[in-house]
């Protein structure tokens, strides 16, 4: 059976819903004002599963160099004071075709309780030439 992780380039972005764990939330928001990403990216769930390797184990993601996306009161890129702040919101990918070019969030559109991330990448594709695709498919 041919499954996703059969194909040369695979991307897996949106809403993962991953959280920051063993801080607090007085403690999450203090590291947040001062940008402190490193000790943030210590408690974030997803990249816990994937260094004990019970998710997305295969995949890439870019060095998170932003605030956290979720959940902010929408209108606004403040955080919501009922919900710590977190990273829910990530692009990764899968293939050696794949350099990534940028990873940013947005967080001048405030449309949704979550800041949008942005991923733009350059890839390597195979070109399918018809005159020897032609010539290897003659019977």
């Amino acid at each position: 059976p041919f499954g996703i992780l059969d194909h040369d380039c695979i991307f897996w972005l949106g809403d993962l819903n991953y959280r920051l764990t063993g801080l607090s939330d007085t403690d999450i928001r203090a590291l947040v004002a001062q940008r402190n990403w490193a000790t943030l990216l210590t408690c974030d769930q997803l990249l816990q599963q994937k260094q004990n390797g019970l998710a997305f184990v295969p995949f890439q993601e870019g060095r998170i160099d932003f605030a956290p996306t979720y959940k902010t009161i929408v209108g606004s890129s403040q955080y919501d004071p009922l919900r710590p702040p977190a990273w829910c919101d990530r692009v990764l990918w899968r293939g050696a075709a794949i350099k990534l070019l940028q990873y940013d969030s947005i967080p001048q559109i405030v449309s949704s309780d979550h800041l949008p991330v942005v991923a733009r990448f350059e890839l390597d594709i195979k070109a399918v030439i018809p005159e020897r695709r032609a010539a290897v498919m003659v019977d």
